[in-house]
């Protein structure tokens, strides 16, 4: 039986904010188990809450060469946490030179060495896009608590959607090497865009996929295996 290993953040993880306490879970709701039975696959989720590329690289090493069954697909979500900022940080001093969790050259170069890593050992990388972000209800999300509102408008410019372009940015990154390097992408942003109701689809924080938007993320990643893996069912 073939193995699938998905790394990367909480997107791939299936982590939602409950509606009740307001605060992360997992409850994912992409029907893994309906894609190992079509497939005839199994599938591990090593995605992490938090995870960026760089964090993303030293995981693979570590599970991969600790494991004794070699994955032959290894499917990777990166870019959602390198885009972000340390907001605390630029609520104390808006006018610094704060640079994003990851910069755009280093993320590049390091996804880039994951893909090497991975084709030496003979295991096909699946890449995917990013989840578009509701950048105004993220901005409320994030300055519920001891953020200055203010400080963070003034490092955006008074413009709120250069966090969404910035995302966009990292979102592109990923395809354009996917398609340098011929790897399968998994475009699930194009297919969330695709939805004339975008806020429907995601949760309160405006970053991570609710239950309906996590079933947009499972039919993506179906198709994308139907160019991999021939279904069994």
């Amino acid at each position: 039986m073939k193995l699938i290993r998905l790394f990367g953040d909480s997107i791939l993880k299936g982590v939602v904010v409950s509606s009740q306490t307001k605060s992360y879970k997992v409850d994912n709701n992409m029907g893994l188990s309906d894609l190992e039975s079509r497939f005839g696959v199994s599938i591990m989720n090593s995605s992490r809450f938090g995870m960026t590329v760089t964090k993303g690289f030293e995981q693979i090493r570590r599970d991969l060469e600790n494991s004794q069954e070699k994955p032959d697909l290894v499917c990777m979500d990166y870019g959602g946490n390198d885009a972000d900022f340390y907001w605390s940080q630029i609520s104390e001093d808006p006018y610094k030179d704060h640079q994003s969790k990851t910069s755009p050259e280093e993320f590049v170069l390091c996804y880039s060495s994951i893909l090497d890593y991975l084709e030496e050992r003979s295991i096909r990388p699946i890449i995917f896009s990013l989840p578009p972000i509701d950048s105004q209800r993220y901005f409320d999300w994030f300055t519920q608590r001891d953020i200055d509102k203010s400080s963070i408008m003034e490092f955006l410019h008074n413009d709120v959607q250069r966090i969404y372009r910035y995302q966009e940015l990292f979102s592109r990154m990923a395809e354009d090497l996917a398609k340098r390097r011929g790897c399968v992408l998994v475009d699930i942003r194009s297919a969330f865009l695709q939805s004339m109701d975008l806020g429907s689809l995601l949760c309160v924080d405006g970053i991570h996929p609710n239950l309906q938007g996590q079933l947009i993320i499972g039919r993506c990643m179906k198709e994308a295996m139907e160019k991999s893996l021939k279904p069994v069912a």
